[in-house]
């Protein structure tokens, strides 16, 4: 397992981070326990920015970027509404400028967060359920305020994001860093729409490049269920999911990894509304 350093950096992630001739920076509102970053480079491989979104955590899922350079990140954290979660165990897809922007967190570590960041948006880390010290970690030496055994849990704060939609999952959450079972990967088409996995309900969500939310694509269904003709005909478009939890988009086809029925679903991806215009004919 290793061992951890001033109070709660782990020891060889910091090794790692020495050979690639750097170390993320300390401020307020970072936990560097459980962190993540994020790298860009060029397309010809050459290294652009380091550390783009500082205060990442682990478990987060996924990042895509767009041609305008657009920086998009599955996160392990999901917006409140009004002062509750969005939906507990479930994750965000945030989008940041090509900039990027940073995640602070009331982590009640040494660091104090005296002031609260400018935002939108507030990110909801759920605790219910779970002793302080299984939150915090026994080798930190801290005590959890009373505020942690509460099912508002901690606070993040996204500065610099565009927007965020909730709902991204399956999601390994804060609530159980070191286990990567449950994953996911969404994905943007050329248009900047984000593709998400929502396994709770059973379907993918499109979003435009504004974050707003254009449809939900599929709905539940079993082995059965696999299209029209299917021996169990689950009526509308007949797309069926079990467990979606790895997209993938390319020319108009969404590839979707249904794990809950051991299966690759493709789906051909239309317009409601489709027009042709014919074209005038240039003279010599």
């Amino acid at each position: 397992m290793g061992t951890y350093i001033d109070g709660n950096v782990y020891q060889r992630l910091v090794k790692l981070q020495q050979l690639m001739g750097y170390r993320p920076l300390r401020f307020a509102g970072r936990n560097l326990s459980a962190q993540a970053t994020v790298w860009v480079f060029t397309p010809r491989g050459e290294l652009k920015s380091k550390d783009v979104i500082p205060g990442l955590q682990i478990g987060s899922c996924g990042i895509q970027t767009d041609v305008a350079g657009n920086i998009y990140v599955g996160f392990a954290g999901t917006p409140q509404v009004d002062g509750r979660p969005y939906l507990p165990n479930s994750g965000s897809v945030i989008k940041f400028p090509p900039t990027g922007g940073k995640l602070l967190g009331d982590w009640a570590t040494r660091i104090p967060l005296n002031e609260t960041p400018p935002r939108p948006p507030d990110f909801f880390v759920a605790s219910a359920g779970m002793k302080p010290d299984m939150l915090l970690g026994r080798r930190s030496g801290f005590k959890a305020r009373a505020s942690l055994t509460q099912p508002t849990g901690h606070k993040i704060w996204a500065q610099g994001a565009l927007w965020a939609y909730g709902g991204l999952s399956s999601m390994v959450t804060l609530k159980m860093p070191s286990c990567s079972c449950p994953n996911n990967r969404f994905a943007l088409d050329y248009y900047a729409r984000s593709f998400i996995p929502e396994t709770y309900r059973y379907s993918v969500g499109v979003v435009d490049t504004n974050g707003n939310k254009i449809m939900h694509i599929g709905r539940y269904g079993n082995e059965d269920s696999r299209g029209p003709g299917s021996p169990v005909s689950i009526g509308g478009d007949e797309i069926a999911f079990a467990f979606p939890c790895f997209v993938s988009i390319k020319d108009g086809e969404l590839y979707v990894s249904d794990s809950g029925n051991d299966r690759m679903v493709q789906v051909l991806l239309n317009y409601h509304v489709e027009e042709t215009l014919s074209t005038p004919t240039s003279q010599p």
